[in-house]
C-alpha cells in the first residue's frame, strides 16, 4: 500500500477535484445600482431649490442644465450596469470553458 509522506499534496489534490464540480464557487449575484444615480434625486432637489430660493425662474438655460445632468448621470448609470453584465458573461463562459476542459481531461483518464 502506497502511503504519500507529504499530506499537504494530498490536500490540494482533493481540493483541486472538488472545485472541478460546475458551478462550485458560482452563486447568483444581483445587478448594483449605481451608487451616484441612487441619491441622485436629492441632489437634484438640491439644484432645484437653490434655484427657487434666489428667486430664479426656470428658463430654457436651467432646463437645459438640468437635461444634461441627467442624462449624464444616466449614461454612466447605463455604463455601470452594461460593465456588470460583461463582468457575468465572463464568468459565465469561464465557467463553461472549464467545464468542457475538465470533461475532456476525465475522458482522457479514462
Amino acid at each position: 500500500m502506497f502511503l504519500s509522506k507529504n499530506k499537504s499534496a494530498d490536500k490540494n489534490i482533493a481540493r483541486d477535484f472538488q472545485m472541478r464540480a460546475p458551478f462550485a464557487e458560482y452563486r447568483p449575484i444581483e445587478y448594483e445600482g449605481y451608487a451616484p444615480f441612487l441619491g441622485f434625486k436629492q441632489a437634484l432637489d438640491g439644484y432645484l431649490e437653490k434655484l427657487f430660493a434666489a428667486g430664479t425662474a426656470l428658463d430654457e438655460g436651467n432646463k437645459d442644465v438640468l437635461d444634461n445632468l441627467i442624462s449624464d448621470m444616466a449614461r454612466k448609470a447605463e455604463q455601470h450596469l452594461e460593465r456588470q453584465r460583461i463582468e457575468h458573461n465572463d464568468k459565465i463562459n469561464a465557467f463553461s470553458n472549464r467545464r468542457s476542459g475538465d470533461r475532456r481531461a476525465f475522458e482522457r483518464e479514462a
